[in-house]
């Protein structure tokens, strides 16, 4: 049996490159019946066409940089093999990285390596209960920026915000004292 190693996991490379980089993946042999499984809810297609047509939909070039990624190949048989990893993503747009694991399943037609299965996740950490991934990032991205990084103290626009939505949950009258204190030094 011959070692696959380096050429599977330099196609699995090629493949987050440009996925993460919202290319077309038509540089990508699939087999017709790619099962594609990924870490944002709407994200799972029964076919490679299916993946490849949601991809260009998004058509915009994405800012996203992997910053670090791994690859680890084990043969599952003279046909079958699987690659596994993960890789950390700088989004900037976004002020976060992102960590993201993966496991690809290839197959032997004839002489031709194929992807057929993929599985894309997020740890738990990044992810809130059945929320997409960029979804839940975003939510923790607004609520860092309302706050002051030294103090972790809301900023006026995320004080506001924050004070409406309490106003609103409790349904009741409400006093507030704000005190403006310039050049305020600690």
């Amino acid at each position: 049996m011959e070692n696959y190693e380096r050429v599977l996991c330099e196609m699995a490379r090629s493949f987050w490159h440009l996925y993460i980089l919202n290319h077309a993946l038509d540089q990508i042999t699939m087999t017709p019946d790619c099962i594609w499984i990924g870490a944002s809810e709407p994200e799972y297609y029964q076919t490679a066409e299916a993946l490849r047509n949601a991809q260009k939909q998004k058509q915009e070039d994405s800012s996203a940089e992997i910053l670090e990624e791994w690859y680890k190949y084990k043969p599952l048989s003279g046909q079958i093999a699987l690659v596994y990893g993960g890789m950390r993503l700088c989004i900037p747009e976004c002020i976060v990285d992102l960590e993201m694991r993966f496991s690809m399943i290839f197959q032997k037609n004839h002489e031709e390596w194929e992807l057929s299965h993929v599985h894309l996740s997020a740890p738990s950490a990044d992810l809130e209960d059945g929320d997409s991934c960029l979804r839940s990032i975003s939510v923790r991205v607004q609520e860092m920026l309302a706050r002051d990084r030294m103090t972790g103290l809301y900023h006026h626009e995320g004080f506001w915000r924050k004070g409406r939505e309490k106003i609103v949950q409790q349904q009741s009258q409400c006093y507030c004292f704000l005190m403006d204190i310039n050049e305020f030094k600690m």
